[in-house]
């Protein structure tokens, strides 16, 4: 089959590609090698519930995520072509003990820890804002790409995406990482879960938005936590006992489920307060980590925040 990357047709013949299993049954990936340089490739036997995201950001940079270069429907699969990111995942950089070759001899100082929390941060608002919640958020997805002091956080995965309304499959959020966000979503008064998870239901509808802004507050809580726990512990253990401040914050931040409103601001308030930053500097930081989109997410973030 012909895939048009960068303006240029090449052949692409999946045959020739050494695919491996991700965690999905349905999805396998490999790098093709081409005239234009590698690319990353993702295979899936049925359709993607991030497609139509893949679609709408298609030739264009989400920002601090791999660039989608093509994407092909075969007669029984799906394509999806991304640009090369030349780096490692967060979990394998702190399980093979790599830090300082990622981030310098300073290892994992404030800066990078806020580099780590804000990015992604920037990331799932411009999400959010192209109307999808990102279901999977931990360390495994986080990648790291880093030349001298240019170190660039990037969100993968993006095929896993969820447009709002839509539903999901339970096995796009992982268990092991959410137990504790589950559990005190339920004794918050309003379970994440709208519906599903029984026995003999597949699909889930979530509250997309209201999930990943509880995500991000314990992901900053977890980054503030490395070097501190294993590099192969459960991110969030705690979350699950009551006596744990951050349970008792993401109670209090999302008891605003109740009227459905977005609390965006809530946690913008609440991430520069646990990073030590004023307002505005975080919308600064965030703007400049996340700069101008197709959604104009800089200029909404300063419209949103006295930018």
């Amino acid at each position: 089959m012909l895939v048009k990357i960068s303006g240029k047709k090449l052949d692409f013949e999946p045959g020739s590609i050494d695919w491996r299993h991700q965690s999905s049954p349905h999805t396998r990936f490999g790098v093709w090698s081409t005239a234009q340089g590698l690319v990353f490739v993702k295979r899936f036997s049925e359709k993607p519930s991030g497609w139509g995201l893949l679609k709408k950001v298609q030739g264009k940079k989400l920002n601090n995520a791999p660039e989608v270069l093509a994407l092909m429907e075969g007669e029984d699969d799906y394509f999806a072509f991304f640009e090369w990111l030349d780096g490692d995942i967060l979990n394998q950089i702190l399980q093979k003990d790599q830090i300082a070759d990622f981030f310098g001899p300073k290892r994992l100082d404030d800066r990078a820890r806020n580099l780590l929390t804000i990015s992604v941060y920037g990331t799932l608002a411009h999400l959010h804002r192209l109307g999808f919640w990102y279901p999977d958020l931990d360390f495994k997805n986080i990648f790291i790409s880093s030349s001298g002091d240019n170190i660039r956080i990037f969100l993968i995965d993006m095929d896993s995406c969820v447009r709002f309304g839509e539903v999901s499959n339970p096995d796009q959020v992982s268990q092991r990482y959410w137990e504790g966000l589950i559990s005190t979503y339920r004794e918050a008064g309003k379970p994440f879960i709208k519906k599903g998870l029984q026995n003999s239901e597949r699909d889930i509808s979530a509250h997309g938005r209201s999930l990943n802004q509880s995500m991000l507050l314990l992901f900053a809580y977890a980054v503030k936590r490395l070097g501190k726990v294993p590099p192969d512990a459960p991110l969030y253990p705690l979350l699950i006992s009551q006596k744990n401040p951050m349970a008792q914050e993401v109670m209090r931040l999302h008891a605003g489920w109740k009227d459905d409103r977005n609390l965006e601001k809530d946690l913008h308030c609440w991430l520069a307060d646990y990073l030590k930053m004023t307002s505005n500097e975080l919308s600064k930081t965030t703007s400049k980590l996340t700069p101008a989109s197709p959604t104009g997410w800089g200029s909404l973030i300063s419209r949103l925040f006295g930018n």
